[in-house]
C-alpha cells in the first residue's frame, strides 16, 4: 500500500504543528518560569508549573535501565507503519496527534533525559493531577480518536 500525499500532508502538517507548539511552549516555559514554583492562572484549578519528569507516563518509576528512548522510537515506527498501511483515512487523524506528542516528547528526551511538563491542573492545593504538557494531551487525544472513530464512523 502507498501513502497517499494528501494522506501524508494531513500527518505531516498536524504532527509537525503538534511538535512546533509543544516544543515552544516547553521553550518558553523553561527559560521564563522558577523551576518547581506554580504560576496560577485559574486559582486552583490551572496552573503552569514548570518540571522535569525523568521517568514515565504520570511520574512512574520504571527501573534506571527502562529504555525510555527506545520505546519511543518503537512506537514511532510503529505509527509510520500504521499510517501507510490503514485503508481509512479518518485514521490519520489519530496517528497524528500520537506521532507529534511522541516526536515532542522524545526531542525531550535525547536532549535532557527527562521530559519537561507544565500544565497543572486540579480542584485544590492537595488534589491535583500529574503535571503534563502539550506532547501528552497530543497523544491522550491520539487515543481518544482511535476508540471513537469507530464509534462515529463505522457504524452499520
Amino acid at each position: 500500500m502507498v501513502l497517499s500525499r494528501s494522506k501524508f500532508l494531513i500527518f505531516f502538517g498536524i504532527s509537525l504543528f503538534v511538535i512546533l507548539i509543544d516544543q515552544s511552549l516547553k521553550y518558553l516555559v523553561a527559560k521564563k518560569l522558577p523551576y518547581g514554583e506554580p504560576l496560577k492562572i485559574m486559582g486552583n484549578y490551572l496552573w503552569i508549573t514548570y518540571i522535569k519528569n525523568p521517568f514515565g507516563v504520570f511520574g512512574i518509576k520504571f527501573p534506571k535501565w527502562f529504555p525510555y528512548e527506545f520505546i519511543a522510537f518503537l512506537i514511532i515506527i510503529i505509527l509510520i507503519i500504521f499510517l501507510i498501511l490503514e485503508k481509512k483515512n479518518i485514521y490519520v487523524l489519530s496517528y497524528s496527534f500520537l506521532f507529534g506528542g511522541a516526536i515532542g516528547n522524545l526531542i525531550d528526551r535525547l536532549r535532557f533525559k527527562a521530559v519537561i511538563d507544565f500544565i497543572d491542573i486540579g480542584i485544590s492545593e492537595n488534589l491535583r493531577w500529574p503535571i503534563f504538557n502539550i506532547a501528552d494531551s497530543s497523544i491522550t487525544i491520539g487515543i481518544i480518536l482511535l476508540f471513537l472513530i469507530p464509534l462515529i464512523f463505522e457504524r452499520e
